[in-house]
């Protein structure tokens, strides 16, 4: 599972630090060597907390594993925002 979280630095200050919320990109083990698929969850976090829980989901399939990880980010965020 990647985990990628999204905080808040107020004027660059990682002290000052907070949550706003959270991904998580779970391979649901039906892919092959080559290509993985993945749901999504983006759930928000700390001042967002009165939306506890799942906010979007989504669905990754048939992801070619031999490239970047960011491209699977970027595709895990497509897929749980495109309405």
């Amino acid at each position: 599972m990647l985990v990628v979280k999204l905080e808040v630095w107020p004027g660059g200050d990682a002290t000052r630090a907070y949550k706003v919320g959270e991904a998580h990109i779970v391979n649901d083990m039906t892919g092959t060597a080559e290509r993985g698929n993945y749901d999504v969850a983006l759930l928000h976090r700390g001042k967002h907390v009165q939306r506890e829980g799942v906010w979007r989901r989504g669905k990754v399939a048939r992801h070619l594993r031999q490239l970047s990880p960011y491209h699977l980010v970027l595709n895990a965020f497509k897929a749980a925002l495109d309405d």
